[in-house]
């Protein structure tokens, strides 16, 4: 009786945890412009799942492995393939901007480049640094002006 009541209590807990999910087109929901940013047309049929804070996006497509995963409503990671992964960050006057991305130039499968985000002490995107074959040999790069 004791574990009965115990699982009782545990209903509740476990229906909240289920995240919501659908499989359909999720470009006729207000995340067609990140579908659009992201060129992931993909996004017309997939799975997408909501777990609160977080949105995660998959294809139905069992041989595509991309994935786009927003937080609260913006992006906040992508893996594509014959591209990378790109982890994302809002800034002080800017939209969502790429600030760590491991990439893969050639689509052969293997990440090859790695750069991230500079920013100043306003928030402003100032530049980047470049590791354009993943040797440690950086390269930085100063916008001119702050400019994006």
């Amino acid at each position: 009786m004791k574990y009965l009541f115990i699982m009782i209590l545990l209903i509740p807990t476990l229906t909240y945890a289920l995240p919501k999910c659908e499989s359909g087109n999720a470009t006729s929901l207000k995340y067609k412009g990140i579908a659009q940013a992201m060129n992931a047309s993909w996004m017309k049929n997939c799975t997408y799942c909501d777990f609160g804070k977080y949105q995660i996006f998959v294809p139905n497509d069992k041989n595509n492995s991309d994935i786009i995963i927003l937080q609260d409503g913006k992006l906040f990671m992508v893996n594509q393939k014959g591209f990378g992964i790109n982890l994302f960050q809002e800034y002080a006057n800017s939209k969502s901007h790429p600030f760590i991305t491991v990439q893969d130039w050639d689509k052969d499968g293997k990440y090859e480049r790695l750069d991230y985000l500079i920013i100043d002490k306003n928030g402003d995107q100032a530049g980047n640094v470049q590791d354009k074959e993943m040797t440690g040999n950086t390269k930085k790069v100063i916008y001119k002006n702050n400019n994006k």
